[in-house]
């Protein structure tokens, strides 16, 4: 039996990393201690790629909602002609109103969707208030969607053509 002051003395001395690795039991604990450390690192690692993957869904479900509100504002054949009339630079209402036929309160109507859409801004000027395309995309957009149109408007007229001969 060991006396107890040399029991003390062999759970406070260190262990020297030579003695570490001759003793088999300490190093088989000291691996799977690792090996433990390292599966809940993974499981944490697996437990954030999840999260970050949730929460870019969630920010690709907003800009889908907000792309779907830019194309609702942009399904009105008047909204896109007063955009197709403001691509070549900025106008007033009453150049708008003489440059599309339409009404000046219609106009005025549909310059306020688009302007709480972000997709006009305005520019006082003394009295006059110019209106201009926010970003010059929104014409290179409508002229695709113009072009698809086109497109297929020609391939229907080929298909007519052809089921008629």
């Amino acid at each position: 039996m060991i006396p107890p002051d040399e029991k003390s003395a062999l759970h406070t001395e260190p262990i020297s990393p030579e003695a570490e690795n001759k003793n088999p039991v300490h190093t088989r604990l000291h691996a799977q201690e690792e090996e433990g450390y390292g599966h809940a690192q993974d499981k944490k690692q697996e437990r954030d790629q999840d999260q970050d993957q949730r929460q870019k869904q969630a920010q690709n479900k907003e800009i889908y909602r907000l792309q779907a509100e830019i194309c609702r504002t942009m399904a009105e054949p008047t909204r896109l002609e007063i955009i197709e009339t403001l691509k070549d630079g900025e106008r007033t209402v009453t150049e708008l109103v003489k440059a599309t036929g339409l009404r000046q309160a219609n106009v005025s109507q549909h310059l306020a969707v688009l302007r709480q859409a972000g997709l006009v801004t305005t520019r006082p000027y003394a009295t006059t208030v110019y209106y201009r395309i926010a970003y010059p995309a929104i014409t290179e957009a409508c002229q695709i969607t113009r072009q698809i149109l086109m497109d297929q408007l020609l391939k229907g007229k080929r298909l007519v053509e052809a089921s008629g001969s």
